[in-house]
């Protein structure tokens, strides 16, 4: 079936850029904020997760060999990130920080980052750039975690559908509770290394995962719905998003409520001539996301800061790397997935 969800992951990586551009980079346009809020309605982290929700559901049914599965899973994820943090070691050596740093410290540096512990940080690279060198790839953490607990969630719900959904969905909501009254309305430097460690972890985002899956397992129904209602799920969101209420239950709600309206663009204006296919299949997404931060820490260590020239110029370095990634690392590996026979 067609789908925009190329489209909607390019959106949420251009606008993950954006957020932190605005933050390390320039941040004093009104044109700019107003560029940065309108990315904010559709926050990238949470479009990526309910994505990979669905599509790693559909992949996994569609061919449910575990040995395929975790084959085609390494094969998205790894070589692309590899070879950032072969750059990544580049850029760090050409800035003199591996200098005085024993070679422990980079050893365990590159086995966290080259196994599925990508949000740990090394006291040597505190003060490079905005002290952390790829703040970003937390989340490939995340992902991982997500890949390994799936055949075991398709599995239950194969046998006990209705059950293990109430119950996932359950604790995906105790755990988004946590989130938010531990993490969220308190500030970050504040928090205990377990809730730092929570903020890292899957669990307050098994939410999203769930969504996606749901959405993937009763597809029909949903789809329908969502292309039937796509305008009031529209305003829907846009009220809950202009008038936001203090709150969990208002919290929540309007989780939900932006999940529909996620999948209510996937699956709605879906354009469907050639020059359009060929585009679909150029997906930058992942490597916009894995170097992006990388880029601007570059940016901020030669104090390229304060002026939107900086912002454009660090995008297109961006986007260029993520080309190069594209067709050099990601889709050569890609051609290597396992296909269900």
């Amino acid at each position: 079936m067609h789908n925009n969800f190329t489209l909607l992951r390019v959106f949420a990586a251009v606008g993950v850029f954006f957020a932190h551009s605005s933050t390390h980079l320039y941040n004093t346009s009104s044109s700019f904020s107003a560029l940065v809020r309108l990315f904010h309605f559709m926050p990238g982290v949470p479009v990526f997760f309910l994505i990979s929700g669905y599509l790693i559901a559909k992949s996994y049914d569609r061919n449910p060999c575990i040995t395929d599965y975790i084959i085609n899973r390494m094969l998205r994820i790894l070589p692309a990130l590899y070879v950032c943090f072969l750059i990544s070691l580049a850029v760090v050596f050409t800035f003199g920080y591996f200098d005085t740093v024993p070679f422990k410290e980079i050893i365990v540096w590159s086995f966290a980052q080259l196994s599925f512990i990508q949000f740990y940080n090394p006291d040597f690279l505190r003060s490079f750039g905005v002290g952390v060198l790829n703040g970003s790839l937390w989340t490939i953490s995340v992902e991982i975690c997500f890949y390994i607990l799936l055949p075991v969630l398709a599995w239950q719900i194969r046998t006990a559908s209705k059950k293990t959904f109430i119950t996932l969905f359950i604790l995906s909501i105790s755990f988004l509770s946590y989130f938010y009254f531990r993490i969220i309305i308190r500030d970050f430097s504040s928090l205990s290394n377990i809730d730092k460690l929570f903020y890292v972890s899957i669990l307050p985002y098994l939410f999203y995962f769930t969504l996606g899956m749901l959405f993937y397992y009763h597809r029909l129904y949903f789809i329908s719905f969502v292309k039937k209602n796509c305008v009031y799920i529209f305003l829907l969101y846009l009220s809950l998003y202009l008038f936001p209420q203090s709150g969990f239950l208002f919290f929540m709600v309007q989780k939900i409520i932006f999940s529909f309206f996620v999948f209510s663009i996937a699956f709605n204006f879906v354009a469907k001539s050639r020059g359009v296919e060929k585009w679909r299949q150029l997906d930058l997404t992942y490597g916009i996301y894995i170097y992006h931060m990388l880029v601007i820490n570059v940016f901020v260590e030669l104090n390229f800061q304060g002026d939107i020239v900086y912002v454009l110029y660090a995008f297109g370095i961006t986007v260029i790397l993520a080309i190069l990634s594209f067709y050099l690392v990601e889709k050569p590996f890609l051609f290597l997935k396992k296909r269900a026979k």
